[in-house]
């Protein structure tokens, strides 16, 4: 099951109510039960009051759960999908490696050549052709 972070701040009324915390904490673990997933929490010091780890059948199961859980207006959330060691080296073996070409073209070659490039973007619009620079990247192998 796909897991999901989500980092939580309270809100002025969530700080306010911080004495209902264990029901809100219940009600979260519901949620998390109701769309057959899972929920733990951690209470964190810094720019985060809470560190969410939420386990999900889907993106939209996890989408409609943390809209749920900041509904009632006592945290505000920002949510990432997160990935084990397994799954990321699994998503490694899939991505497309691209070669970044003399003008800034790209093409995705077997392997990527070792240099310096930048990579560059073609705006065309009304018979003009611009090349606009995006980022520099060191590529190295």
């Amino acid at each position: 099951m796909p897991t999901y972070i989500i980092l939580s701040k309270w809100t002025d009324q969530g700080v306010r109510n911080v004495d209902q915390v264990a029901d809100r904490e219940r009600g979260a673990k519901q949620a998390a039960a109701d769309m057959s997933g899972t929920h733990t929490v951690y209470f964190t010091l810094g720019e985060y009051d809470a560190v969410n780890i939420v386990e999900a059948p889907d993106e939209t199961a996890a989408a409609s759960y943390a809209l749920e859980i900041s509904s009632h207006g006592n945290i505000r959330t920002t949510t990432m999908r997160a990935f084990t060691q397994t799954e990321f080296l699994a998503l490694l073996k899939t991505r497309r490696r691209w070669e970044i070409g003399a003008e800034g073209d790209l093409s995705a070659p077997d392997r990527v050549r070792s240099g310096v490039g930048v990579i560059t973007r073609r705006i065309t619009g009304s018979g003009n052709t611009h090349s606009k620079h995006l980022t520099r990247i060191d590529v190295a192998r």
